[in-house]
């Protein structure tokens, strides 16, 4: 019972360093509160409508390269790596290009932000798709190149095992 008191103390503090009413605007939460899912947004922050948004856009750092060229052995297994390293470039150009094609309609005022969601969507629709293709590339070259590192791995004890070697 005692660790179970401790545990919900815990909990508590927990939460109440969470909790939107702790924080100042200045700090953002460190973690979602799990009373209340929706993230707040802070007094006097200014709220994005429609297609407008007042942030610049940053590629999400899961698109950096670094995560494959990082790799231990990257260099031996280059050439079976180097779509997935394009497909991220690619999804990365791509995102930055619908987003300047976005700024760029973000100053023109005669347009409402419904003939702007209109005309961005075709450009962003052949952006995924490009996206999209070199993701599925890369996927299955990755699938490839595992299918025939894992027969290589495999000839020799298929091998001994047909030559009476191994005991099963």
């Amino acid at each position: 019972m005692a660790i179970e008191a401790v545990d919900d103390r815990i909990r508590t503090d927990e939460m109440k360093n969470l909790s939107s009413s702790t924080r100042t605007t200045d700090t953002p939460p460190v973690a979602i509160d799990a009373n209340n899912p929706r993230p707040r947004v802070p007094v006097g922050a200014p709220l994005a409508v429609g297609i407008v948004k007042d942030a610049p856009f940053h590629p999400s750092p899961s698109l950096d390269e670094r995560h494959i060229t990082g790799l231990d052995h990257y260099e031996q297994f280059k050439s079976e790596l180097q779509p997935a390293v394009a497909a991220l470039s690619v999804a990365t150009e791509a995102l930055k290009a619908v987003d300047k094609a976005h700024l760029q309609l973000r100053k023109d005022g005669s347009k409402t932000d419904d003939q702007k969601l209109l005309v961005i969507s075709g450009p962003a629709e052949k952006a995924h798709d490009r996206i999209y293709k070199h993701f599925t590339t890369a996927r299955e070259t990755l699938e490839n190149a595992a299918t025939a590192l894992e027969q290589q791995l495999q000839a020799p004890i298929q091998q001994k095992a047909s030559n009476g070697g191994l005991n099963c």
